[in-house]
């Protein structure tokens, strides 16, 4: 989907948010290449009445390449060694 957004779409940024107690998802973020921009304070109202704080990261069209190269392909090559 990044590949399809930055060379498809032409975008210059690709923005991700998930729950700030989340820790799962921010470190997949990170490992993705995401950069962390901040933290939005009782940002979004949970069906159940709670108030998340909402973690904030992207990847900028000038960082794509090299996370292309770097850290897809070695996702792919641990990938390619899993299904061996």
């Amino acid at each position: 989907m990044l590949s399809y957004a930055f060379e498809k779409l032409i975008m210059q940024r690709v923005e991700f948010k998930t729950d700030n107690r989340n820790n799962q998802s921010k470190k997949a973020i990170e490992k993705i290449g995401g950069t962390f921009e901040g933290i939005l304070r009782n940002h979004t109202l949970m069906r159940d009445g709670y108030r998340r704080d909402t973690a904030y990261y992207s990847i900028l069209k000038n960082e794509w390449d090299r996370i292309k190269n770097t850290i897809f392909k070695e996702l792919k090559t641990a990938h390619n060694n899993d299904s061996v």
